[in-house]
């Protein structure tokens, strides 16, 4: 029970975090965006490609569990009134972040689809929306109808596997981060032992003072003649 409660206290937390605001990814060739006027090499759009089929089975996987979840019939499971009640609070929490948090995180992605950060914070709220919706499914197989339980377990299924390729994508971003810090603390390095080697440059320092112009005497103005 207390497990329990703590999963939906993280699930509203995940929830709410998702409404703020943001500031608004192998190896040889690197899945880098396009410069502006070149064409995307190969890495990123076969990047992109497999990001965006793997937010349409997340968005997919978002509906079909909405959808279960809403035909569950907590009100007729075989429980107590305290379990009932806490596992429709559940459920509506769940269902807020499928149709409203996850929808919102995914577009986050999509505007930058090999950024660390979005891309965290839809894994990190996938794992709480996980962790809270599997055990509502096993409630639902324990106290409901099998023809209930076994759409929605198909559903945490998907779920999870959806949450293990994000997770991989995570790691391989965050490989590829690392292998550019790497290289931008080389180009450093080597331009710092460029300069220490670089011979010093001679400063010539003239101090003499410029001899002042001698003034010039105006002319006298010529005599007028006699009229």
């Amino acid at each position: 029970m207390k497990t329990t409660v703590l999963l939906f206290l993280l699930l509203l937390a995940s929830t709410a975090g998702a409404q703020q605001p943001t500031a608004p990814a192998p190896p040889a060739q690197v899945a880098q965006p396009p410069l502006q006027g070149q064409p995307p090499n190969d890495a990123y759009n076969a990047d992109i490609a497999a990001l965006n089929n793997l937010l349409t089975s997340l968005q997919r996987v978002s509906s079909s569990a909405a959808v279960n979840l809403a035909r569950l019939r907590v009100d007729k499971w075989k429980a107590d009134k305290d379990i009932k009640r806490q596992a429709q609070n559940t459920i509506d929490s769940i269902q807020r972040n499928l149709t409203g948090a996850i929808p919102d995180l995914i577009a986050r992605v999509q505007a930058a689809p090999q950024d660390l950060s979005p891309n965290f914070k839809l894994y990190r709220n996938l794992n709480v929306v996980f962790d809270v919706l599997a055990p509502v499914a096993e409630s639902a197989g324990a106290f409901g109808p099998r023809d209930q339980y076994e759409p929605l377990a198909e559903d945490v299924g998907a779920l999870d596997q959806v949450r293990r390729s994000l997770a991989d994508r995570l790691d391989w971003l965050a490989g590829m981060r690392d292998g550019e810090l790497a290289s931008l603390r080389q180009t450093v390095r080597a331009a710092q032992l460029a300069r220490q080697q670089a011979p010093p440059k001679k400063v010539v320092v003239d101090d003499t003072k410029p001899a002042k112009p001698r003034a010039r005497k105006p002319k006298a103005a010529a005599p007028k003649p006699p009229q």
